[in-house]
């Protein structure tokens, strides 16, 4: 998981450090609609944003730090704790601490720093249940608090059921304590420890130190500490709990140091029995790299671990990030970001996103392209799986965590933070959480089984259906985005529905993975009219959408119809469809097809001789409507017995259709 620190952003007070300078889709509440038209552009089919959610005031920098904490409102799913180290509900930038619903976003509960400038929430973190309730504790860092001594820093523990505060811990002059925090079980006693950074610490200045802190049922006791004895190293600046992969007793922790040399480094710290919390390996980048500023790791799956570290002032500000595999301690993958980018600057491993059976790595770059950049991106290939930018000086990336389950799909989400985000207010920040595909099956594909023609049927394939959900299939005159009634984010426009709905077509429960529908092209859909065609998903609360295919809709040829069969001295009524819409049509009779023109301007009226009947103009449709009296004598011969045919010539613009039948024998 991602360490949760402070990143000491500008335009807050007692700044330490320089600031830095992605179609599945979730159909969003009402109340976060507005929140959607921030459009964060998506990549990657069949991830879904699942929510996304506003600091509440300006200048709050909401989504500072951003953890998973565990279930808190008993709905068996992951909830979420989100840093808000600007708010200043005691005092300018005492800062807050949000722990919200993993399903919506919904404020559960919040925590508020106590003094002015103390930027409680620039860290955050779950701890394992230690008060036997079910429920995980929570820890928040101050790392600015100044009480008996400037800048000490204090960490709080709360109670996760009922957020009283349990214990609290604080630093020397100058410590910045919880600058980090982390549980873990270092010391290998089944109790999951409080781990913190402490960046003022260690044997020099601003060298840093790590230490542990063990709960006795009544208050956190201190335990061991791992100082740098290297001025200005910033150790325990990033924390990461890699888990107990060695199989001794206690969690492997990793820390960074992003100041240590001119290349950063990270350190992975161990605690056995009987013997002190110690460092057991380091690893460095490359010159300027800087790493450190954030550190993750995780078993990969493969009986190899991974661990991470990004270093955001890499290559003048465009970033880093390297990923070795263990225990070889072998370079897997070194991502290295565009000018501006801070690539890196959050990291975090997920829970394996596209099915390999292997983590991914979350990489922040909150410099990119001016907006901040998320990106998701598989170990093994490099490839990119997911990706989304924020918007406008909103440097999302900031932060980022595995989230754990929140919305029931059994698999783990990512939390993002973009604390510059301006909605109603300027940085007052913003949150959202990301999930993968739910399970291993390919994007939606749509494909036209044959041509289309104007007033004919053509069926629309699908495959690629996950299994019980329902498919809307939705067709349009052009490429224009659209949201439909039911909340799907199209890539087509100018929908033409059926039944008074914007969709043509719904399939329910559908099984087997495929599914198909047929849409009867209007007979007033003009000839060369291009047509789109798009399908929606909807299982479970999550929705996503098929690619797009279309064509050309053919011109129909003209069609003839009697009302009756031609009985002599009755009245008929002859209809033509498919006209030309709005233009003059012609109606003609005679006793034998041919190919015989008429007055000079209609080329061939399809009979020989033919004789006029009427003129008139097709409605918008192409629909003309002729009356006519069959003669009951022709040159005073009776036309019982007679052959006739019928035949129609529309016109537009120098263009004809015609259209002949027959024969007929008159009654």
């Amino acid at each position: 998981m991602s360490p949760h620190r402070v990143g000491f952003c500008d335009g807050l007070q007692q700044v330490t450090e320089r600031a830095p300078n992605s179609k599945m889709r979730k159909i969003l509440p009402l109340g976060l609609l507005a929140i959607a038209a921030l459009n964060f552009p998506l990549s990657a089919q069949d991830w879904v944003q699942t929510w996304v959610k506003p600091g509440a005031t300006a200048g709050d920098h909401f989504g500072y730090s951003v953890a998973a904490a565990g279930d808190h409102d008993g709905d068996g799913l992951s909830d979420v704790l989100v840093g808000a180290l600007g708010a200043d509900f005691n005092g300018r930038n005492s800062g807050s601490v949000y722990l919200l619903s993993g399903i919506d976003g919904s404020e559960i509960a919040r925590l508020d720093g106590e003094n002015l400038g103390d930027m409680f929430g620039a860290s955050v973190a779950s701890i394992s249940d230690l008060t036997g309730d079910g429920v995980n504790e929570i820890a928040v860092g101050a790392p600015f608090y100044s009480g008996t001594h400037f800048f000490q820093g204090r960490v709080y523990l709360f109670d996760g059921a009922t957020r009283i505060e349990l214990d609290r811990i604080e630093g020397q002059a100058g410590d910045l304590l919880g600058v980090s925090v982390l549980g873990a079980d270092y010391d290998g006693d089944g109790t999951t420890d409080l781990m913190v950074g402490i960046l003022g610490g260690g044997t020099k200045r601003m060298a840093g130190a790590v230490q542990g802190f063990s709960w006795d049922g009544l208050s956190l006791i201190p335990g061991d500490i791992v100082e740098s004895n290297t001025t200005g190293e910033w150790f325990g600046f990033s924390l990461a709990n890699l888990g107990n992969v060695d199989g001794f007793d206690g969690d492997e922790l990793l820390a960074g140091a992003p100041y240590s040399g001119d290349t950063g480094k990270l350190f992975v710290l161990i605690k056995r029995s009987g013997q002190p919390f110690r460092v057991l390996v380091s690893l460095s980048g490359a010159a300027g790299d800087q790493l450190g500023v954030s550190v993750a790791g995780r078993p990969a799956g493969n009986n190899k671990i991974y661990i991470a570290a990004g270093g955001p002032e890499a290559n003048s500000g465009a970033g880093a990030a390297i990923v070795w595999e263990a225990p070889s301690l072998t370079q897997l993958i070194r991502l290295d970001g565009a000018a501006g980018d801070q690539l890196g600057y959050s990291l975090s491993m997920l829970e394996d996103a596209n099915f390999d059976g292997l983590v991914d790595l979350v990489v922040g770059s909150p410099g990119a392209t001016s907006t901040g950049l998320l990106q998701v991106l598989d170990l093994q290939t490099g490839t990119e799986l997911y990706s989304t930018s924020g918007n406008n000086g909103s440097q999302l990336g900031w932060s980022t965590a595995a989230a754990g389950d929140t919305n029931g799909t059994g698999i783990e989400e990512v939390i993002a933070g973009a604390p510059r985000t301006t909605v109603t207010g300027n940085r007052q920040g913003l949150v959202m959480v990301i999930s993968p595909p739910d399970s291993n099956i390919g994007p939606m594909e749509l494909n036209l089984a044959g041509s289309m023609m104007q007033g004919e049927p053509v069926t629309v394939d699908l495959i690629n259906v996950k299994e019980n959900a329902d498919i809307y299939f939705y067709a349009g005159t052009n490429q224009n985005p659209t949201t439909s009634a039911f909340g799907f984010l199209l890539d087509i426009g100018n929908l033409i529905g059926a039944g008074g709905n914007d969709y043509f077509a719904l399939n329910t429960n559908v099984v087997g993975g495929s599914t198909s529908a047929v849409f009867n092209v209007p007979a007033s859909t003009p000839g060369g009219t291009i047509l789109y065609f798009q399908a929606g998903e909807y299982r479970n609360g999550f929705t996503r959408i098929s690619d797009v295919d279309g064509g050309l809709v053919a011109e129909h040829p003209l069609d003839l119809t009697l009302d009756s069969p031609p009985t002599a001295g009755q009245a008929i009524v002859i209809t033509a469809t498919y006209a030309w819409a709005n233009q003059v049509i012609y109606f003609f009779a005679a006793q034998s097809s041919g190919s015989s023109g008429y007055l000079g301007f209609i080329q061939d009226t399809g009979l020989t001789n033919p004789q006029y009947i009427t003129q008139g103009q097709a409605d918008g449709n192409g629909t003309a409507v002729a009356n006519w009296t069959i003669p009951a004598t022709f040159m005073g011969q009776s036309t019982v017995g007679a052959t006739i045919y019928f035949s129609s010539v529309s016109l537009s613009g120098g263009n004809e259709k015609m259209a002949v039948i027959g024969p007929y024998t008159i009654l």
